[in-house]
């Protein structure tokens, strides 16, 4: 998932620069218009909190077809059209990304950067200065095609609140739990994707990091899977398959993995 080209073809450092800060501006003009509509609309209640996340999010998922006057953000493409969104459906989508962007800012003092790591899923995407948060554009779009892909919702308030307590852990513990989560994505070989902690294999060794792909094969559920990024896996999964049922098991492949490592080095 990308906002501004793609994994193969990311753009330039400039073009990613101007980018960042005309999505930036976007987002600070997009959040009173997001709330009026959604109030105009009598949507859920807008009160900063995690726990608002869930319902806002599924209101934002029944809309995203919705055709109105809107004007739509940047991002907004072809791959969007394809899945039915509106250019109304956008910009709502991009006020709850400005929405959830600000409660991090206020539980965490993050703010957005570019991601200059080559090695990165997001190089020269717009990113969290906490690396931990994950990107809130990823996380509303993912969640939005899992609402819209019968997944019983955005689940947002869930990933919101995974990302806070991974923040909480990293400032707490000296050696944070490794993370993976699942979303749902637009793509015509895959149907899912898995994101790893950035320090994954630091923690595992590249032996046992390059080798999570054929364990992740291995599970039952799981079509087929490619290592396609440093911290990003493309899944098949088979039909009916729950992300977040799915996310667990790869969770527990993932701690397993650490256990071992650890043993290793005593």
């Amino acid at each position: 998932m990308t906002l501004i080209g793609s994994l193969r073809e990311p753009p330039s450092r400039t073009e990613a620069e101007a980018f960042l800060a005309r999505f930036v501006a976007s987002l600070e003009a997009r959040r009173p218009w997001f709330e009026a509509e959604v109030t105009a609309a009598g949507g859920p209640a807008l009160n900063g909190t995690t726990a608002s996340l869930d319902a806002l999010g599924d209101f934002v998922a029944a809309h995203v077809t919705q055709d109105r006057p809107a004007e739509p953000p940047e991002w907004f493409g072809d791959v969007h059209r394809r899945e039915g969104w509106t250019a109304y459906g956008a910009a709502l989508a991009e006020g709850l990304m400005a929405y959830l962007t600000d409660i991090y800012r206020a539980r965490t003092g993050a703010s957005w950067e570019l991601d200059t790591d080559r090695k990165s899923a997001y190089y020269h995407q717009p990113v969290l200065s906490i690396r931990a948060l994950g990107p809130p554009w990823r996380q509303v779009e993912g969640s939005i095609a899992n609402a819209n892909a019968g997944g019983g919702g955005t689940h947002l308030t869930r990933a919101a609140e995974t990302c806070l307590a991974a923040v909480a852990r990293t400032v707490d513990d000296d050696s944070p739990r490794l993370e993976i989560t699942v979303d749902r994505i637009r793509h015509p070989d895959w149907d899912m994707e898995a994101f790893l902690s950035e320090e994954a294999e630091d923690v595992l060794g590249t032996e046992r990091f390059l080798g999570l792909v054929h364990r992740f094969q291995a599970l039952e559920g799981i079509k087929d899977a490619v290592h396609e990024d440093r911290e990003v896996f493309l899944l098949r999964t088979a039909r009916g398959t729950d992300p977040r049922a799915l996310g667990r098991k790869l969770q527990a492949i993932l701690d397993e993995a650490v256990a071992e490592a650890g043993r290793e080095e005593v």
